[in-house]
């Protein structure tokens, strides 16, 4: 059954790195959990923890960005600090030594936006002063600090002399994005897939304009892509496309419009996204196996233009009508259609006869839903207790978890090794459950959980500071 982590009703934000989690509550407290190898949590040793644990005594931390094996944070006042792995200097603390608890980079500057990588071993910072200048420092085997060059650094340095950064984004495979106050697009880096849309394959070791457009919202970099929204809703994608992630082909090595109709949702799985339009309609693009082989450029999916909801999991898909109806089609091995058997089904089709279903979370053969009175309803795939009914065996229908009816939020992993849950009730209250090798369910130790409550014991110092994540707008 979901498992509550700890009892607290005031979380605000949280930030998942490589195998650590931070989060942040609204009394500006940080705390920490999970893997601590690097001493990544910032607890002081290399210790993992099974539950949240404050962070230091702080109650200013605005902003944090959590890489894979380190993290950055920011505080109110714009200080920084960084902790954990330091193998090619992301810290920025000017050598190469790890930290295991909150360091001050560069004390007497103040920052405003820090984005840390999640490329393990060679990773890179970049961040933005709150005079606007961009300072970079870490791994620069491909000029992703933007420095002109390709030496690696372990203090900021600064990127051109420009002082009109807004914001930035690290990405994991060696490049970089920025976008200006101006609302132009630059990149820097490694562009071996075309990822920095610049037109051709050479890499720049400086920032270089991406196109001559005024109007971007936001951009993230990516494992050898990237995208990006311009404020019109627009979404834009460049760089390797070889599971169609950028709905087109292999390789885009300039942003492309991925469609010039208006969206309203999407929803990305494995290798396969679905969206739905303003108008309702239902699309898909992508996939390279079984159920979802193909397309390259968006497709309608059947005629319908009702669609509100959907959410797409390892090879299945799950979506909610404007009626409340829900609809499930893909693979189907542990009944995660919810259809009552395990038959694949290539088209959308109804799941029971209820009219009050809200929101859908699919996973890894398995499924969630959430209905518009707040029942939690699972199924699908059973091991490890992965669907929170206190009891394993497979199920082929939705099936009801516990007899709450607060729930608020749900949202299942698509990691068929690790799986886990996590879920909101109305109450602002955090619980989870599944697979816990990591710790990632934060009850104190490593077994899965299938029903039990978890009461946080350690305060990890102040709250990590809110890290900066690309929004549809």
């Amino acid at each position: 059954m979901p498992t509550q982590i700890g009892s607290a009703t005031d979380w605000a934000q949280v930030s998942a790195g490589g195998s650590q989690t931070l989060g942040i509550k609204q009394n500006g407290t940080l705390w920490a959990w999970g893997s601590n190898l690097d001493g990544e949590l910032g607890t002081g040793d290399n210790d993992e923890r099974l539950v949240p644990t404050q962070i230091g005594s702080a109650t200013d931390w605005g902003v944090v960005s959590a890489g894979d094996g380190y993290t950055l944070a920011l505080r109110t006042d714009g200080r920084l600090f960084a902790w954990g792995a330091n193998y090619t200097g992301q810290l920025g603390a000017g050598d190469y030594d790890g930290r295991t608890e909150p360091t001050a980079i560069d004390p007497t500057q103040r920052y405003k936006y820090a984005s840390a990588s999640h490329a393990y071993g060679w990773a890179q910072s970049i961040a933005v002063r709150t005079d606007g200048t961009a300072w970079g420092w870490g791994d620069n085997r491909f000029g992703e600090l933007g420095t002109g060059d390709t030496d690696t650094r372990n203090a900021p340095a600064q990127i051109g002399s420009a002082s009109d950064w807004a914001t930035v984004s690290a990405g994991t495979n060696g490049h970089s994005l920025g976008i200006k106050t101006d609302h132009t697009l630059w990149a820097w880096g490694s562009n071996s897939s075309g990822q920095l849309g610049t037109g051709s394959p050479a890499d720049h070791h400086v920032p270089t304009q991406v196109g001559t457009s005024a109007t971007w919202a936001s951009a993230t970099a990516a494992y050898a892509f990237s995208y990006g929204i311009g404020f019109d809703g627009t979404l834009y994608g460049w760089g390797s496309n070889r599971n169609h992630q950028l709905g087109r082909d292999w390789v885009v090595p300039k942003p492309k419009v991925v469609s010039d109709a208006s969206w309203k949702v999407l929803a990305a799985g494995l290798n396969v996204t679905f969206g739905i339009r303003t108008d309702g309609t239902l699309w898909r693009w992508g996939g390279t196996a079984g159920t979802f082989a193909g397309p390259a450029t968006p497709q309608p999916v059947g005629t319908d233009d009702d669609w509100v909801a959907v959410t797409s999991g390892g090879v299945h898909a799950l979506a909610v009508k404007a009626d409340g109806t829900l609809w499930a089609w893909g693979d189907n091995h542990s009944g995660e259609l919810g259809t009552g058997d395990t038959t694949r089904q290539k088209d959308p089709t109804q799941v029971g006869t209820a009219t009050n279903w809200a929101s859908v979370s699919a996973g890894s053969e398995t499924s969630f839903a959430v209905t518009a009175t707040g029942e939690l309803w699972a199924w699908g795939y059973n091991k490890h207790g992965r669907l929170g009914l206190g009891s394993s065996g497979d199920r082929h229908s939705p099936t009801r978890v516990g007899t709450a009816t607060t729930w608020a939020s749900v949202d299942t992993s698509s990691n068929p090794i690790n799986p886990f849950t996590v879920a909101l009730r109305t109450d602002g209250s955090l619980w989870e459950w599944g697979t816990n090798t990591f710790g990632q369910l934060g009850t104190a130790n490593t077994t899965p959980s299938t029903r039990r409550r978890v009461s946080a014991r350690r305060r990890i110092g102040s709250a990590p500071a809110r890290e900066a994540s690309s929004r549809w707008r």
